[in-house]
């Protein structure tokens, strides 16, 4: 059985049945998350008319934009043929449900807001570092970024940066730009699990 399962995955007949489960799941949330939602909305009348409106709302839109994510994600899976960018990409495309699930949760559930942002800024400073490692494998991977940049001129900065040190275009330049986004995601990430 295990063999067979494996024969699937190598000869590719996975694929035929790709589609098939994927629609199958989206209608088995719809079928149980929308009356599910509805339902609350009515039941929970201790909310405020305007804040029970603004939940369904919210419901619609969650209920809207994870199957759309889920499906480009799902399709970037199905065609992977390109795994060095594309799981970069997928995790980028992750930030969609994971936020948008988390807004809606936080924002039915009080007690739980704080979690729910901590999760998005978690996974948002991911995202970060995800994006950098895309930009650093496409480029490097389709251009020599170095050397494109070492052929650019010295860019002059702005009012009040103008009297800093400038950068060198070419590596010192693509090294401190990396530097920085990684600095942001180690704070990012300290900050958010500190507060």
């Amino acid at each position: 059985r295990i063999m067979a399962c494996c024969d699937c995955i190598r000869t590719g007949l996975w694929r035929k049945w790709f589609r098939v489960v994927v629609v199958f799941i989206y209608l088995v949330i719809f079928a149980g998350v929308l009356p599910v939602a509805v339902w609350q909305m009515i039941e929970k009348s201790s909310l405020s008319a305007s804040r029970r409106i603004g939940w369904f709302i919210a419901a619609v839109f969650v209920l809207l934009t994870i199957p759309l994510a889920l499906w480009d994600i799902g399709f970037h899976l199905y065609h992977y043929t390109s795994p060095e960018l594309q799981k970069y990409i997928v995790r980028i495309l992750w930030m969609v449900p994971v936020y948008s699930a988390c807004s809606w949760i936080g924002f039915r559930f009080d007690s739980a807001r704080v979690y729910m942002e901590t999760i998005v800024r978690l996974y948002e400073a991911f995202t970060v570092y995800s994006f950098m490692c895309y930009l650093t494998q496409y480029l490097t991977f389709e251009y020599d970024i170095i050397a494109v940049l070492k052929a650019k001129d010295q860019v002059k900065h702005y009012f009040p940066f103008c009297y800093l040190e400038k950068w060198k275009m070419g590596r010192e330049l693509w090294q401190l730009c990396r530097f920085g986004v990684y600095q942001y995601v180690v704070i990012n990430f300290i900050l958010t699990v500190i507060s």
